[in-house]
């Protein structure tokens, strides 16, 4: 009972830090975060051997469209539900870039309210 209460609590405790997350990179500057994003989204395609047309294919969308979200152009949006249907090799090599990428915009967060705190001294 002890360890289904634990259980149960790491779990509220996860799903609150990533709903947080995700509010901050809400927050961010979106377009600097958008070209990481495609750039690691590039990349991993890469590393996984899958062309822009085979990403497209596996996302059930046009190769077009594919590239124009990947050149960030307006109202062009990269979908996270999309990209999951993309084979397990590009998610062995996205995943670190993605981390990589909440993990510095933390740092900057950080960074920011440091300088705060030492301004307000």
């Amino acid at each position: 009972m002890l360890i289904e209460r634990s259980s149960h609590l790491a779990l509220q405790i996860l799903l609150v830090v990533v709903f947080v997350g995700f509010r901050m990179l809400a927050a961010a500057d979106t377009t600097e975060l958008e070209q990481l994003l495609s750039t690691a989204v590039l990349d991993a395609l890469n590393a996984a051997h899958l062309s822009v047309k085979e990403a497209a294919h596996y996302m059930r969308i046009d190769p077009e469209q594919l590239r124009r979200q990947l050149k960030n152009e307006p109202k062009q949006y990269l979908s996270l539900l999309k990209l999951l249907s993309l084979p397990f090799g590009f998610w062995l090599n996205f995943s670190p870039s993605l981390i990589a990428i909440v993990y510095r915009k933390r740092m900057q967060d950080m960074a920011e309210v440091f300088v705060e705190m030492r301004g307000e001294r």
